[in-house]
């Protein structure tokens, strides 16, 4: 298979194309902005200034709060709008790029993984198997070591010669320590071509197999960081009325601003 490389090019001078000539974004947007700005200082001058002291100041407050509500809703309608063809900017591009060409790329990438994890998954199994047989040949050999230094003893007890069973002692040590680096030596490679590498790494994933023990032991050790995972789910579940034990309903009084 032959891979051709696109040469590297440098990247598009973004003066020579279509608006290339109009001035910087964030200038045009703090012109178009700058009437919305200046209002918006002076509200919020005015929220900061606020004091309620009398139900006119209430009333005042309460108009002011309007004010800016207005003022929100009518920046907020013109962000939408000055935003809406970057957005469709940004689709266009993830559908050109991400989804067209990423998209395909990574689910490639992923099967490949699948195909090498299966080939190697059973490359284990063959590398237990010799690991076995290695122990298994290192085991037999420690003993007929020992059974050759016995008699070697038991020759020299008996006044002869042990030096044929020592020496056979130790020709079988020698092999069990040689079953033994083999043994060590049975191990995944990983593989490298001039495009790059594929090995193995171990991931870690930890499934819940007793939901009770977890529960006890985070509760006993964790429990700030339990009820900040479990809030949000008590939250929703409770905007769904749905009743849960343990759990107290809390109810306080908020302003909420209207027309």
């Amino acid at each position: 298979m032959t891979i051709q490389l696109a040469a590297d090019a440098a990247p598009p001078d973004e003066r020579m194309g279509i608006g290339g000539n109009n001035p910087p974004l964030a200038e045009t947007l703090a012109d178009e902005t700058a009437a919305d700005r200046a209002r918006m200082l002076e509200l919020v001058a005015g929220a900061n200034a606020a004091v309620i002291k009398s139900p006119a100041d209430q009333a005042r407050v309460t108009t002011l709060a309007g004010l800016i509500g207005t003022h929100y809703t009518e920046v907020e309608a013109k962000r939408v709008l000055r935003k809406a063809p970057f957005d469709e900017g940004a689709k266009a591009v993830q559908a050109a790029y991400k989804q067209a060409i990423l998209d395909p790329l990574d689910a490639a990438k992923t099967r490949l993984r699948t195909l090498n994890d299966d080939y190697e998954r059973e490359q284990e199994r063959l590398r237990n198997a010799e690991r076995r047989r290695l122990a298994e040949e290192e085991e037999r050999q420690r003993r007929e070591a020992e059974d050759a230094a016995r008699k070697a003893a038991e020759a020299v007890a008996q006044g002869s010669s042990g030096l044929a069973a020592e020496l056979a002692a130790i020709e079988a040590r020698d092999r069990a320590d040689a079953a033994a680096r083999a043994r060590e030596a049975v191990r995944a490679a990983p593989v490298r071509t001039d495009m790059g590498t594929a090995s193995q790494t171990t991931v870690r994933t930890f499934v819940i197999d007793d939901l009770m023990k977890v529960w006890r032991y985070l509760n006993k050790s964790h429990k700030a960081a339990l009820i900040e995972q479990l809030q949000p789910l008590v939250d929703r579940l409770g905007r769904a009325k749905i009743t849960i034990p343990g759990v107290l309903v809390q109810e306080s009084k908020s302003t909420r601003f209207g027309r």
